[in-house]
């Protein structure tokens, strides 16, 4: 799932993973993340609440921002990290203590997603 990087979006990560939990044909979720706002921070803590059982795995893009010169900005404006909130590592780092697989590579996201599924039934 992916929402956008806008300021505004129409629903959150923590609108939808509740709906993925109650839907008996979701087995797993992957959940694409990019730099700025607490939007994936959100989904973490929903996770590490078990608020949603199901495997999660997670990619989140734009680590490479976080090594830009201080005051420069790259992106949209919903990518700007400002005041120490919305960076890729952070969120990755909140993503994994909750529980979730997280890809650091784009590749890795499908075995990630055999792994998750594997751990729940055999494929």
């Amino acid at each position: 799932m992916a929402i956008g990087g806008d300021l505004l979006v129409g629903t959150e990560f923590t609108e939808l993973l509740p709906m993925f939990e109650a839907d008996p044909q979701t087995q797993a979720v992957v959940l694409f993340g990019e730099p700025g706002t607490g939007r994936e921070e959100a989904a973490a803590a929903l996770l590490a609440g078990r608020a949603c059982r199901k495997p999660v795995v997670a990619f989140v893009a734009g680590e490479f921002l976080e090594t830009l010169p201080r005051g420069m900005h790259f992106g949209h404006t919903g990518a700007l990290i400002e005041g120490g909130v919305g960076r890729p590592s952070q969120k990755k780092a909140a993503l994994r203590q909750a529980g979730a697989l997280v890809a650091d590579h784009f590749e890795q996201i499908v075995p990630l997603v055999r792994q998750a599924l594997a751990a729940v039934a055999p494929l």
